[in-house]
This record gives structure tokens, C-alpha cells and sequence, in this order.
């Protein structure tokens, strides 16, 4: 008897599951299960329910059990989700009844894409009529659906007609023999791969919008389109790499010939394609228009002019060769022509003539010009790649004569050396190498009369003597740091700071010199690539902006020369061919970060201390000029007596102390003035060390006072003047935690508990002091139940500044999800701490705050005070709504902030979708990615490569609920613009009930 189910004939057992989302359902449910005698079999009216998958069918998260096998689908027209994902891992399921909304509903800011996903599942379709696709109207695809994949279901022919709109299609892995028709422009993403029985693709319409286009082992004989298909077709890239490693491009394989009639019709033409790639042979039918092709037997001269008009361009691409490599060495001799008459043109008007204004230029000079007839050369004896050095005289002093090179006579190069010189004639530092005069008679005959400098410079002198001994070496390096302070002060950047540029005197001690490409740092950051690369910094070598943080980091590099007298990575062997590297690959691994210069078993420990922190990769990590003087100073005692007079010395170090809390111009004028008094020599008894020392105590600074004063100088604290507590009432018990810049300790305050952050010994640089004096300002301006509160602030001074907190009694979420597996700490805490997040970060992106480094570490937990967001030492307001300062913790970081490109508080969902993995799996993530080849976890870098690809995204478990796999794809989506927004986010999870 007839009982009006319309699923009682579908091919199923009497008691198997039916997926249906129509009448049969109760109300507010969104999907239910019921037998083919429409039978209510479970359903649950609160579960978001789109990701479906099965072992051996189809698991439905939460309707009555963790697995739940289906055996069809039936009418899913009330669905009211805006994706449908089945997995059916081969099961063979039932879809005869199976009728789609009209449209799914919009998904918000969940990703933008309406999907159905229907993946290796033995899909029973429709009996089909005939072979014609039209036929197949029985499957109607919502009009709205953005994403179709229908990978390794069996298919035979493709179902239904498409939307115009479609956007991503995978056909991939069945049995069809034909593919879709019609309009496709929309496409982006369009595979066919694995089909075998795929033998010909016609009235395909693709658009420039197609990205991605996957043929690769199929039976494809006859390839038809238009010529805007052909267009598409031939602008991605092809290879024949598999398509699972790639996201982009044409990727294909074999042969493809067109069908012999396609020429018979006077508008189709045979075409190439991808002609570059060696590795494979394709053609194509190319018509002009769409729907008219070869199925057109008269066709309209205007159709048959154009296509001629496009077949003429792509046949003299193709085929004209000769003809094309004669054009191109013709243009080339007219090309060759014009530079001989510009060069020639330019050397007549460099060669005396003022009509291009280098007379002009010199006037820069005039005050320190001298006659050239007082200027004697007497022999070279140094040569550069611009200029060259001779030893002369000049009033009756030895000298040294720099000169540009007779091939370097160009405009840029005789500009580029007044330049230099222009720049010298502004320094007046014991330090630096004194110019005395220039002469000239033209621009081309400049003659730069500098101080002369006896035993060469630094490179030539350690490479001629294996042993040197450590005190000369120590004055040679206070000599190039002072320097440095003095031209870091006056914002001038030397960027070219190597042992060739150190100059050496038995009398005069070590100069700085060679002052060609710097230039003052008025802009604060340069992204010109200049210097000697093993000495240059990595963010030189990248093109990056930089600052002279540059010149500290190749100031590490002479470190390394001092200690070893060899040019750094001079020792650093190819493992696989135990040769040196070649300057590529030293250039590359210096920009990843992935090389330092080896040290010597017998290099003082402070020079290694000193090296390493001036070779941070990091600008920001290392050191300054000044704290590196400061430093210094300290390794003179006990070892160096301080030879000149006492009472002058103390007199100094006292204005010197004042001088710093007052102003930072005046102190770093009274500094460079106060080490020109320090001359050194070898102590040999223990009496005059023991003296030395007890001087070095009552009047130089030290590392409580006036070193600190120093920082002081150009910190600013005066907006934690309102926040600052009693010091004496802090009272500090057991260290709780540390990371890399900063420890948190546990305390009292007046008697409460308490937390409290200090920076770490070795972070107490000016730039790590005012970041945390920064952050601190940041969070003390917070006002949510959500983020950790700032009691308030001590100091003694602000390498001792402690921040005062708010004690978190549970430790951090990281730590907690360790140490209470999924059995003790249920779904229902975990969405409310989840709640609490988001509303810790709804609130900083309210105020255009992006957080850079949210992870289960930057979460505190509170058995009374609940969830709390902490750690904003790399927060920063998003007022331009960019940033390209690539911060965090890299297994949480977004690909844009891992690419070092533009972001905005996009990355902060990136790295909630990393921390939904963490509640989900209770570890890191990718803790559970091994390497193929060796079986052992993937090495960060791998990982790193592989997000900042958006190849890799992490793991969930099998128990994970829909809802959060859900959400974490939408967050963990590659391009920012499809993630949510954090308000999408609270809204979602609003919604989510748990049991």
C-alpha cells in the first residue's frame, strides 16, 4: 500500500537512515534522519549540521551518536545552512530523491563561499535519458552555489545544469566521458583530473578569471573552445607536477590532439597550447565565438575576419621565428647605437664642460678646497671598485690621496664622490678619519686629501698576522664603536662597515673611513641594497627597511674577524660537498636567518656575548652604539688602566651622569667627548690592576647608576607617573613563567597576591625598555573583563620597571589543555572560555587594536575571575589598518604576518582558528605532522614554508564537533578578506549549544 513517503521506493533497506531536511523534520530542525517510510528516526533541533562525514558512510555530528551511517539523501529543500559536506570515504549512497534549495543561505562572513562538497561517495543518480547533458534536469544546483566538488564519486556524466556563478568545480577522480557546457566564466578553479574516460572537452566557456585548471591522466583526444577559453587557457603557467601539490596554473600531462574536422569550418583554427613546456604536446580547436564553432556550417564574415585576425597574431608568434630574431637584433644595433652617442655625449660634457652643473656641485667644497699644486702623489697603493688610494704629501705631512678611477668618470660616479666628501667635511671625531682638503681643476680630476694611516687597514692587518694580541685588539674595537656613536648620533648610517674600512695607526689608533654610501637616516628606515654582503644585514640583503641597527650587525661581523682573522663564513662548508658555500647560498641563509659566523674555542667570552647580541637577526634585538660603548668600558677593568689624569675623569663622569637625565643631544656630545679621554695600556702588576679597579668603582659608571641613567636619557615614563605604586610594598616569591623577553613572577602587594612581568638581564636594550614601557601604557588603557587589569607599575629606574598584575590562578590555557584531557574538561567549558576570548578580542578590534600574538600561552584561566587575554608587548593600534612588522609566535601566525606583508586584524582570527585546533586536539599546533622521509616531526621551517604556501593548515580530531570545524576553516582561511570578523565570530558561537 501506497503510504505517501515519497522515499518508500528508493533502493534502500527498510531500516536504513535517510539524510532529509524537508516536511518530515520537526520545526527548527535543520536536518533530520528518517526511514523510507518517513519515519522519524533522530534528530536534535539545536546542531549546526554541514560537514557530514562517514566511516563507512556518513557521520552526522551530534543527532545520535559520534557515527551514524546513512544510506541516501533525500529532499534537502528547507536546508537552511549555507554548505552541505558529505564524505563518504567510497560508500555507495543513494541520491535518486535528492532535491537542493533553490538558494542556500548566505554564510555571512563565514569564508564567502555557498559549498556543496560531495567527495568520494558512489553517488546513485538518476537514470539518465540519453548521453545529452540536458537531459539532466532532475538535479537542480541551488542558484546561488559558489562551490561544487563532486571528487571521486563515480560519476559517469556530470548532473544537472551548473550556475553561471560557479565558482570552484572538482570533477576530479570519476568516470564522466563528457564534461559541463555552457557559460563557466566565473570559474576559477576547474579539475578534471583522473577521469579515464574523458575523450573530449567541448563548449566549455571559461573567462581570465580561471586560476586553476587540472587535466592531467585522462583519454582526451578532442579539445574545443573559444577564443576566450583559448586566451585563459594559455595564461596560466602549465607543468606536470601532480595537482595536490599545487594551487595554481595548468597542470596536465600527455598528449591532446584536435579533431581533423575542426579545420573544415573556415572559423575554427588548430591552436597550441602551452607550446614553452617540453613535456607535453597540446592543441586545441579554437572557434571565435561562443556556441558557433564548428557547429556552424556558414559562418558571418565579420566572425570569419576575426578569428583570421587572431589565428594571423598567434601564427607569426609561433612560426615567424627568423623573421622575429631578426627584428630583435636590429632593434638591438639601433640600441647599441644610442648608448655609444649618449655615453660619448657624456663624457664631453663631463670632460670640462659646466653645462651639467658638477662646477655647480663643487661649490659644496669650496671651503676646503686647496690648490692642486700643493698635492704630491707618490705611489698606490690601494684600489677600490670606485676609487683609487695613493700615498703624497701636503704641506709637508705624509697624506693620503683618494681619487676616482679613469673608467669611473660618469655624471652618478663624480656626483656620488662629492657626495662622500661633502659628508666628511661635517665629522669631527678623533674616530674617523679626517679629511684635510679636495682639489681640483675639473670635475673629473678631484683629488680628496685625507689623513694617512700607517699600518693599512684592519683586513690586511689580521691577515698578515696570525697573532694579535687581545688588549691592542680591544682598543681597535673601542675605537670603531666610538665612531659609530658619534655618526649614529648625527643619524648618519654608514652601511658599508667592514674590516677594508677600518684604518689602522701604530700612533692614531683605529679610524672608520670610506664614507661612499652612507647617508643620514633622516627617513629613519632605507631599503637601498649597499655594502659588502658577509658584512651586511639581513634586512640590507632583503631590501627591507632598515635603520643603523645595519651598521651594529656588521660590526658583529668584525667581531668575528678579530677573534678568527678571517672573513666571516670563511669556514662555513656545503655538508653534501664539504666545499665553502658560494656567495648565493651564504646571502641566502644570512636573509633566513640560518647562518652566523663561527668564533674560535679560545674567544673571550665577552666578544662572543657581544657578537651574538650585535648579530640578532632581529633589528630591534640588537644593542646600541652607546650601550656597546658602556659595555666596552666594562671590559677594560681589571684588565686596562685608565692612563690620564683622575680629577678631569671624575669631573667628566659626574657632568656626565647629569648630562643624561637632562637630554639625550647634550649627553651623546659629552660621551663622544668623554671617551676621546680614555687611552689604555696593559696592565703587568696585580698592585696597579687592584688600583685600576678601585678608581674604575668610585668614578666611572656603573651598571646601578649612570649606565642606567643613560637609558633614562631617551625613555619616556611620564605616562606611568599615574599608575606607579610603592616599591617598598612589593614583595617578590617564585618565578611562574618566562618567555623571551620577559619573566612573570608571583608576589604580593600590601598583602594581595599578585603577578608580576620584568624584563628578562639580557632584554634591557633602550628599545626592549620602552617596548615594555609601551605595552604597559597600552594595557593600563584597557577596560574589559576580559583582559588581564594592571594594578599598577614600580621602578628604581627603568631597566627595574616591574609591571604589577592581576594573579591568573589557573596558569594559562596552554598548560591547562595539557594537564585535563577531553574527558575533564568538557565542550561546555571549552565554549565558554572560547566566548570569553572573543569577547577579549571584539574589544581590541573595537578600539582598531590587533592583538599579533594570541595563542593558549596568551590566555589566562582564573577558577573565580574566568578567561583572560594577556601579553600585549606586540599589540598595536591598526589606525592606517595595515602593518608589515612581522610578530608572534610563528605555529599561530597568519601567513600575511609570516610573509612580513600588510595585515590587519584579520591575523588575530588566523590565530584563533590555530587556538580552536588546541581546544580540539589538546596540543600545539602541527605537534602531530611528521616528515614522510624520516618519520620525525616536521622542522619549523617546513611548517613555516608550508602556511606562509597555504599548503598546510592543522589537524582535528574525529571527535571534533561540526560547529568547530566549521568555524576554524572559516578562520584559517588563506586570503584575510574570507575570514570572519571577530563580531561573525561572537555571533556564531552565541548560537552553538553543547551538552
Amino acid at each position: 500500500m501506497d503510504s505517501g513517503c515519497p522515499y518508500e521506493a528508493m533502493a534502500v533497506d527498510p531500516g536504513a537512515l535517510i539524510l532529509v531536511a524537508d516536511e518530515h523534520c520537526p520545526r527548527k530542525a535543520p536536518v533530520c534522519l528518517v526511514r523510507k517510510d518517513c519515519s522519524l528516526a533522530a534528530c536534535d533541533s539545536d546542531v549546526l549540521r554541514r560537514q557530514l562525514t562517514t566511516d563507512p558512510a556518513v557521520s552526522s555530528p551530534r543527532l545520535s551518536g559520534p557515527r551514524i551511517t546513512i544510506s541516501a539523501i533525500g529532499n534537502l529543500c528547507n536546508y537552511s545552512e549555507s554548505s552541505l559536506y558529505l564524505d563518504c570515504n567510497g560508500a555507495s549512497l543513494d541520491v535518486t530523491q535528492l532535491l537542493f534549495p533553490t538558494k542556500l543561505h548566505p554564510p555571512g562572513k563565514i569564508g564567502d563561499m555557498t559549498i556543496i562538497k560531495m567527495d568520494h561517495c558512489n553517488l546513485k543518480w538518476p537514470q539518465l535519458k540519453d548521453e545529452w547533458f540536458n537531459d539532466i534536469i532532475r538535479i537542480k544546483w541551488p542558484s546561488n552555489l559558489d562551490a561544487l566538488s563532486l571528487q571521486g564519486a563515480n560519476l559517469q556524466q556530470v548532473p544537472g545544469a551548473l550556475p553561471t556563478e560557479l565558482k570552484v568545480l572538482n570533477l576530479a577522480n570519476n568516470r564522466i566521458c563528457n564534461t559541463p557546457t555552457g557559460d563557466l566564466k566565473s570559474l576559477k578553479h576547474l579539475d578534471l583530473s583522473d577521469n579515464v574516460n574523458l575523450a573530449r572537452i567541448s563548449d566549455v566557456h571559461l573567462s581570465n578569471s580561471l586560476t586553476y585548471f587540472g587535466c592531467r591522466n585522462t583519454s582526451l583526444a578532442d579539445f574545443r573552445m573559444d577564443v576566450l577559453t583559448y586566451a585563459a587557457l594559455t595564461r596560466l603557467t602549465s607543468s606536470t607536477l601532480p595537482s595536490a601539490f599545487q594551487t595554481s596554473g595548468a597542470y596536465i600531462n600527455g598528449r591532446v590532439g584536435a579533431d581533423p574536422a575542426c579545420t573544415a569550418s573556415d572559423n575554427s583554427l588548430v591552436l597550441p597550447l602551452w607550446p614553452s613546456n617540453s613535456n607535453i604536446t597540446w592543441a586545441a580547436c579554437v572557434t571565435e565565438s561562443p556556441f558557433k564553432g564548428v557547429r556552424e556550417s556558414t559562418p558571418s564574415t565579420k566572425s570569419v575576419k576575426g578569428l583570421n585576425r587572431f589565428a594571423g597574431s598567434v601564427t607569426n608568434a609561433l612560426f615567424n621565428t627568423w623573421t622575429l630574431v631578426a627584428a630583435v637584433v636590429a632593434m638591438l644595433g639601433t640600441i647599441i647605437v644610442i648608448i655609444y652617442r649618449r655615453r660619448r655625449a657624456q663624457r664631453k660634457a663631463v670632460m670640462g664642460s659646466t653645462a651639467d652643473g658638477l662646477m655647480d656641485d663643487l661649490r659644496v667644497l669650496e671651503p676646503v678646497r686647496i690648490p692642486m699644486s700643493d698635492v704630491s702623489l707618490q705611489v698606490k697603493v690601494n684600489e677600490g671598485a670606485f676609487g683609487e688610494i695613493w700615498r703624497g704629501e701636503y704641506e709637508g705631512r705624509i697624506v693620503a690621496i683618494k681619487r676616482l678611477l679613469p673608467e669611473r668618470s660618469s655624471v652618478s660616479d663624480i656626483r656620488s664622490f662629492i657626495a662622500e666628501l661633502a659628508l666628511m667635511t661635517r665629522f669631527d671625531c678623533p674616530q674617523i678619519v679626517a679629511l684635510y682638503g679636495v682639489a681640483w681643476t675639473r670635475p673629473k680630476e678631484i683629488h680628496a686629501v685625507i689623513e694617512y694611516m700607517g699600518l693599512g687597514d684592519l683586513r690586511g692587518f689580521l691577515a698578515t698576522r696570525p697573532q694579535v694580541h687581545w688588549g691592542w685588539k680591544l682598543r681597535v674595537l673601542k675605537d670603531v664603536v666610538d665612531a659609530l656613536v658619534y655618526l649614529h648620533s648625527m643619524n648618519i648610517i654608514h652601511r658599508d662597515l667592514k674590516s677594508r674600512n677600518v684604518l689602522l695607526d701604530a700612533t692614531k689608533g683605529a679610524k672608520v673611513t670610506d664614507f661612499g654610501v652612507s647617508k643620514e637616516d633622516f627617513q629613519e628606515t632605507m631599503t637601498i641594497s649597499v655594502g659588502t654582503y658577509r658584512w651586511m644585514a639581513p634586512e640590507i640583503l632583503k631590501d627591507d627597511h632598515y635603520t643603523v641597527a645595519a651598521d651594529i650587525f656588521s660590526l658583529g661581523m668584525i667581531l668575528s674577524e678579530l677573534d678568527s682573522h678571517e672573513i666571516p663564513y670563511a669556514h662555513a662548508l656545503n655538508p653534501k660537498t664539504g666545499k665553502a658555500y658560494v656567495d648565493t647560498a651564504i646571502v641566502s641563509m644570512v636573509i633566513a636567518g640560518t647562518i652566523t659566523p663561527s668564533f674560535t674555542p679560545s674567544c673571550p667570552a665577552w666578544l662572543r656575548a657581544t657578537a651574538q647580541r650585535c648579530l640578532a637577526y632581529n633589528p630591534h634585538d640588537r644593542p646600541t652604539a652607546i650601550e656597546l660603548a658602556h659595555s666596552l668600558s666594562s671590559v677594560f677593568v681589571g684588565q686596562y688602566e685608565w692612563h690620564n689624569n683622575r680629577g678631569k675623569r671624575n669631573e667628566l663622569y659626574v657632568h656626565y651622569d647629569t648630562w643624561a637625565i637632562i637630554g639625550t643631544g647634550v649627553f651623546t656630545v659629552l660621551f663622544v667627548a668623554l671617551i676621546g679621554w680614555c687611552v689604555v695600556k696593559r696592565v703587568h702588576d696585580v698592585t696597579k690592576a687592584m688600583n685600576v679597579e678601585h678608581v674604575y668603582q668610585q668614578h666611572a659608571p656603573n651598571t646601578n647608576t649612570a649606565t642606567r641613567s643613560a637609558k633614562n636619557s631617551i625613555l619616556d615614563l611620564t605616562g606611568l607617573y599615574k599608575i606607579r605604586l610603592e616599591s617598598s610594598a612589593l614583595h617578590l616569591e617564585t618565578i611562574v613563567g618566562h618567555g623571551s623577553f620577559a619573566e612573570v613572577w608571583k608576589g604580593t602587594y600590601n598583602g594581595t597576591i599578585v603577578a608580576v612581568k620584568r624584563l628578562q638581564n639580557v632584554r634591557q636594550s633602550n628599545q626592549d625598555i620602552q617596548d615594555f614601557i609601551n605595552e604597559i601604557q597600552l594595557t593600563a588603557g584597557f577596560d574589559s573583563p576580559y583582559i588581564i587589569k594592571i594594578i599598577g607599575v614600580t621602578w628604581t629606574s627603568p631597566s627595574d620597571l616591574r609591571c604589577v598584575i592581576e594573579f591568573m590562578d589557573l596558569g594559562d590555557l596552554k598548560d591547562y589543555l595539557a594537564t585535563h584531557n577531553a574527558n575533564v574538561f568538557l565542550w561546555p567549558q571549552k565554549l565558554q572560555m572560547l566566548q570569553a576570548i572573543t569577547s577579549g578580542l571584539s574589544y581590541l578590534h573595537s578600539l582598531n587594536i590587533v592583538h599579533r600574538d594570541l595563542k593558549s600561552r596568551n590566555v589566562l584561566l582564573d577558577s573565580k575571575k574566568g578567561v583572560k587575554l594577556v601579553d600585549f608587548g606586540v599589540a598595536k593600534e591598526d589606525i592606517q589598518g595595515t602593518m608589515t612588522l612581522g610578530v608572534g609566535t610563528f605555529r599561530w601566525m597568519a601567513p600575511e604576518v609570516l610573509h612580513e606583508s600588510a595585515y590587519t586584524v584579520a591575523a588575530d582570527i588566523y590565530s584563533f582558528g590555530m587556538l580552536l585546533s588546541e581546544m580540539d586536539t589538546h596540543h600545539i599546533p602541527y605537534e602531530d605532522l611528521k616528515n614522510p622521509k624520516t618519520g620525525l616531526p616536521l622542522a619549523d621551517p617546513a611548517i613555516i614554508s608550508s602556511v606562509m604556501n597555504g599548503t598546510m593548515k592543522p589537524t582535528f580530531t574525529a571527535t571534533c564537533p561540526g560547529w568547530l570545524k566549521l568555524l576554524a576553516d572559516a578562520c584559517l582561511q588563506f586570503d584575510p578578506s574570507h575570514r570572519p570578523t571577530i563580531y561573525d565570530v561572537v555571533s556564531i558561537l552565541s548560537k552553538v549549544k553543547v551538552s
